[in-house]
């Protein structure tokens, strides 16, 4: 994930296409938009003890 994080802040995904559009017919969202709005994705699993 931290390299996923560096490529982020270099750039690496900046390009733009419509390719989001024309697959799913709905505009892209920002990466943080994405990210808050799918928090639970990215939160790490709570462990149950009995």
């Amino acid at each position: 994930m931290g390299y996923v994080c560096q490529d982020c802040l270099d750039g690496v995904f900046s390009g733009t296409n419509d390719m989001v559009k024309k697959l799913t017919g709905r505009d892209p969202l920002e990466m943080m938009d994405y990210i808050v709005k799918n928090e639970a994705l990215f939160r790490a699993p709570v462990a149950v003890h009995e």
